[in-house]
């Protein structure tokens, strides 16, 4: 929770430097506004020791007297203690994340799934991933048994209906999209197409008809004429 993250406003008055070696392997958590460590998380055997760069007594910060404080010492106890994390439901697919103390522990843990087959988990395994059936997981260590809910994903059960672009991206034909009316209206310009060209060819059959026509009667009349034309120069007997 961002409201008992952020240390940015507790004022410290006096720290100590802390120098950690390379080769312990230490994770800084926390650091001052100079850069110096303030929180630092150092392996210890099979566990984790948290070092302080600074007391929470008035005369060195503000630490005690601030709303971070108690959450701070709340999360300190139970990540030492090995306890589960808050979560406990989960939805299919997801990782489930195994406890500080199962981690810790040299003894082999396991986890029952929904279908009361058991899965034997490595030492210092820190999830477990194979969530693909939905119900209850317990792990069983030398703790107490943790159960955690794994429900199916709350988006299956929406009964919206989806649009037609998702459906289309999904490669599902729909009657009546936007690609099979595209379909439609190119298939209908094609068609109008041979229309048209049907009709101008039925045009173009009739002017040459109507050409040859002309042409023939052109003829008629010429040889009308000529013949006319002789019998009027014939002399007189």
């Amino acid at each position: 929770d961002s409201r008992f993250s952020d240390f940015t406003k507790v004022h410290v008055w006096n720290y100590r430097r802390l120098s950690i070696p390379e080769a312990w392997q230490s994770d800084v958590l926390a650091r001052f506004d100079s850069g110096d460590p303030a929180i630092v998380q150092l392996p210890y055997e099979d566990g984790r020791v948290l070092v302080f760069g600074m007391g929470w007594q008035p005369a060195e910060s503000q630490l005690a007297l601030s709303t971070k404080f108690v959450p701070l010492m709340n999360s300190i106890l139970d990540y030492s203690s090995g306890r589960p994390p808050e979560r406990s439901s989960f939805v299919v697919g997801d990782a489930i994340p195994l406890n500080e103390y199962s981690r810790r522990t040299r003894q082999a843990s396991t986890m029952e799934l929904p279908n009361a087959e058991t899965i034997q988990l490595a030492s210092g395994q820190k999830s477990y991933e194979d969530t693909g059936e939905p119900g209850i997981y317990t792990l069983v260590s030398m703790a107490e048994p943790i159960s955690y809910a794994v429900n199916l994903d709350p988006a299956e059960s929406k009964t919206a209906p989806l649009s037609v672009e998702k459906l289309e991206a999904f490669g599902v034909a729909v009657a009546g999209s936007s690609k099979q009316a595209a379909a439609r209206e190119a298939a209908d310009k094609e068609r109008q197409r041979q229309l048209m060209n049907r009709e101008l060819e039925n045009r173009q059959r009739l002017w040459r008809w109507l050409i040859i026509a002309a042409i023939v009667v052109l003829l008629v009349e010429t040889l009308i004429a000529g013949r006319t034309a002789r019998m009027s120069v014939q002399p007189e007997t």
